[in-house]
């Protein structure tokens, strides 16, 4: 008995949401809205788009842009202005969020009573099986945008693909990219051995520019303490001012940090001081604790470099 009197939006209602509208401008009543992450203080919404997103609920009153206000996810929408459906009328959203009687996507709610201040709606949201682009599908989607849709996360974690259940690749938050093993290093990290004692290969590009020719940390690989690292580096350098002056480095060296002091162990560069030139482009390896640095002088005027470099780790 006591059940049958708490009719409303707040008791009658459990799935009343409270959220955030950060779109811009005002989400007017009777919206239809879809979830866009988390807000400053409750999950945000904008306009759903059916054929993109899943429908999250309908907006009960007006929500300005930067407040809170309700959305039913699911249950009945009391006090309404329903006069422009008939009893019985099945109503999707368009792709602004638009109540309409045009099927698109899944059944957003029913008009149980037509009326301009008391109607009634109940609201499912249902999820279109059907649509293309509401979830990825395993024989391909159709009507996706690059810019807007994509496969992955939108919180700061990584991302994990597998087959047999097992993982086989790995994506940072930062963006590192995880062949076989699930902390990648580098850009890119290839690791299709065991070992725990040595990394794989790890690769990644860089680019610098000066414009003297004074020496320049270009680049800075990490050596841990009882690490060996195999670094190779191969540089393209360019003239930037219309110039066809133009050079080619290559360097390969073992670097080993036993704790008091890192070195570079190699026998065909012996010393730190030893310079690659080419053109008058210069480079060079200089150790710092803990640290290898690759280290890079022009000609003394504006000069590009870029290049890859190739790392190996062997621990203990």
């Amino acid at each position: 008995m006591l059940h049958g009197r708490l009719a409303g939006r707040d008791l009658h209602e459990p799935t009343n949401i409270i959220v955030e509208n950060n779109t811009g401008s005002t989400l007017p009543a009777l919206r239809v809205v879809t979830l866009d992450g988390m807000g400053i203080s409750f999950p945000q919404v904008r306009p759903a788009n059916p054929s993109l997103y899943i429908n999250f609920g309908v907006v009960y009153d007006p929500i300005p842009n930067g407040t809170s206000g309700q959305v039913c996810a699911f249950g009945f929408m009391r006090n309404i202005d329903t006069s422009a459906w008939p009893n019985g009328t099945l109503l999707y959203s368009d792709a602004s969020g638009n109540l309409t009687t045009t099927v698109n996507g899944g059944i957003v709610a029913q008009v149980v009573y037509s009326h301009s201040t008391y109607g009634i709606l109940y609201v499912v949201t249902e999820p279109d099986i059907t649509a293309s682009a509401v979830a990825w599908q395993v024989t391909g989607n159709a009507g996706t945008s690059p810019s807007a849709n994509y496969i992955g996360t939108s919180d700061n974690a990584g991302l994990s693909i597998r087959t047999n259940a097992i993982e086989r690749v790995r994506i940072s938050p930062t963006g590192n990219f995880g062949l076989g093993i699930s902390s990648p290093e580098g850009h890119f990290h290839q690791k299709t051995h065991t070992s725990a004692l040595s990394s794989g290969l790890i690769q990644w590009t860089f680019s610098y520019d000066t414009t003297d020719s004074l020496f320049h940390t270009a680049e800075t690989i990490n050596v841990n303490v009882n690490e060996f690292v195999r670094v190779e580096v191969v540089i393209a350098v360019k003239e930037t001012a219309l110039s066809k002056n133009t050079g080619i480095l290559r360097r390969v060296c073992g670097v080993h940090n036993d704790g008091l002091s890192t070195d570079i162990i190699n026998d065909r560069w012996l010393t730190s001081e030893d310079i690659k030139t080419h053109n008058g482009f210069r480079a060079i390896f200089k150790t710092s604790p803990g640290a290898l640095e690759i280290q890079v002088a022009g000609t003394g005027g504006p000069c590009h470099w870029t290049g890859h470099i190739i790392v190996h780790k062997i621990q203990g």
